[in-house]
């Protein structure tokens, strides 16, 4: 860590700066106006060009009014006209660095605020408006997050929104402390949770890095790991482990880390590694996520339409309509005997023409109706099996498909494909046979996981 930083402007400059300029967009000269001497190292820390250019810029004579901008032809330059009635200011050229506002890139922000602190980066968005998970401190993976609001209120409901949805500690960040209050006060220490704002807790060097002000092990020690107890050791970290963070996944396969943006395959696959050997039909393990995750919806009861007696439903219970196909068999059967009668009457020799004309063309509709309908519709069970194996299908091809901060494939997530690929997807043999007999040890619709022995999952 270099020497002391230079004193720091009042909260509306600087760090300040960000709470105050709406969708942290500006020209260049507000934001060099915020931060003085500093704005080259800022620039280099977070600033990059927006893809749109402004329609007034302001006076360069600070007398208070502003130009229209009027782009030139060739979109090289452009004039600004002054906008009084009758004009008081002489115009004035502009270049296009003039005219093109200069906003903060939050996912360069907040790696550099992760790697001042030491945290393991992470980027993911949450719910709340200009909120990002930006890493995680410590082997207990304390959710790291960024926020920029706009107001105490806007702050207020942010800090409660993530208390709401994380429901752990977790260490917030914000440009100043301008907008806490008590009750946002009282929301962190709920949960936990502790704020730091940036201007009191980082410096901006010369070179565009922050540097912490103080050492984060002193900082976080709160949030970091309990150490062992003397002669106690400490309990090995698990080979192989999956629990949902904030937003994404933590996996540790074959002892190597990696997180998984959240989607709803995460949540089939999750549950299937951590109970191995375990047949669960497609409507059954659908039913365990609401039921794990969130609080189950569903009727408390419900009447036996052919007793009259009302019977309470578990929460593990499994509603499933009569399979519509049943309806659709009885229904082709019936026109496949009227095609045999019409057929039979057109073969009888002893029928008239008009009663033959009359089954040909009733026939020939019985035979539109068959070609129309006849294949064989899909009840709820099977839809249910089939939407839950797209599910891990389209989590196992975005596995595949991720890649590393060196733009090559990732190793981890690429072994952990395979393995549900092997052990998920893929049917196993039931009994020693030619491949053609390959099924799994469960009942069709059913899923399981069954990995070799020397696997086993830690939630």
């Amino acid at each position: 860590m270099t020497g002391d930083p230079q004193p720091t402007p009042p909260p509306c400059r600087r760090w300040g700066s960000l709470e105050v300029i709406p969708s942290l967009a500006a020209l260049a000269s507000v934001w060099h106006d915020a931060w003085g001497d500093q704005f080259p190292p800022f620039k280099r820390l977070c600033l990059e060009q927006a893809p749109w250019t402004v329609l007034t810029v302001p006076c360069q004579r600070n007398c208070g009014c502003f130009h229209s901008v009027i782009p030139r032809h060739d979109r090289t330059a452009a004039i600004g006209v002054c906008c009084c009635e009758p004009p008081a200011c002489p115009d004035i050229t502009l270049t296009i660095d003039d005219i093109t506002p200069l906003k903060i890139n939050r996912q360069k922000l907040g790696r550099a605020i992760a790697r001042a602190f030491q945290c393991e980066t992470r980027w993911t968005k949450l719910g709340p408006r200009f909120t990002t998970q930006i890493g995680s401190w410590s082997s207990n993976a304390v959710p790291v997050i960024l926020t920029i609001q706009y107001a105490p209120s806007h702050l207020r409901q942010t800090v409660a929104e993530l208390v709401a949805t994380i429901r752990k500690p977790f260490i917030l960040f914000a440009p100043t402390a301008a907008f806490t209050d008590a009750k946002s006060t009282q929301l962190l220490q709920t949960a936990g949770a502790e704020f730091f704002p940036l201007e009191s807790t980082v410096a901006l060097a010369a070179n565009g890095t922050l540097q912490p002000l103080r050492d984060p092990t002193d900082l976080f020690t709160r949030f970091s790991s309990r150490p062992a107890t003397p002669g106690t050791p400490a309990s090995p970290r698990p080979r192989y482990s999956i629990r949902k963070d904030c937003g994404v996944w933590h996996l540790i396969f074959d002892g190597q880390e990696a997180y998984i943006k959240h989607e709803r395959g995460m949540f089939y696959v999750a549950y299937l590694l951590t109970h191995p050997n375990e047949s669960f039909h497609a409507l059954d393990l659908m039913a365990k996520i609401p039921e794990i995750y969130r609080h189950q919806l569903g009727l408390p009861e419900i009447t036996d339409p052919s007793t009259g007696k009302t019977v309470i439903l578990e929460s593990h219970a499994r509603l499933q309509e009569r399979s519509l196909a049943l309806d659709d068999a009885q229904a082709i059967r019936a026109m496949y005997r009227k095609q045999k009668e019409l057929e039979a009457i057109l073969d009888d020799a002893s029928e008239s023409e008009p009663v033959k004309a009359e089954a040909l063309r009733e026939l020939e509709e019985v035979v539109a109706y068959l070609n129309h309908h006849a294949p064989r519709s899909k009840d709820a069970a099977r839809n249910a099996a089939e939407t839950l194996r797209l599910s891990i299908r389209r989590l196992h091809a975005r596995l595949l498909a991720s890649t590393g901060t060196n733009g090559k494939p990732h190793p981890t997530l690429k072994q952990f494909a395979a393995h549900i690929e092997t052990y998920i997807l893929t049917p196993r043999p039931k009994w020693p046979g030619p491949p053609s007999a390959l099924a799994r040890n469960a009942p069709a619709g059913c899923i399981t996981y069954d990995p070799t022995p020397a696997i086993t999952w830690h939630p």
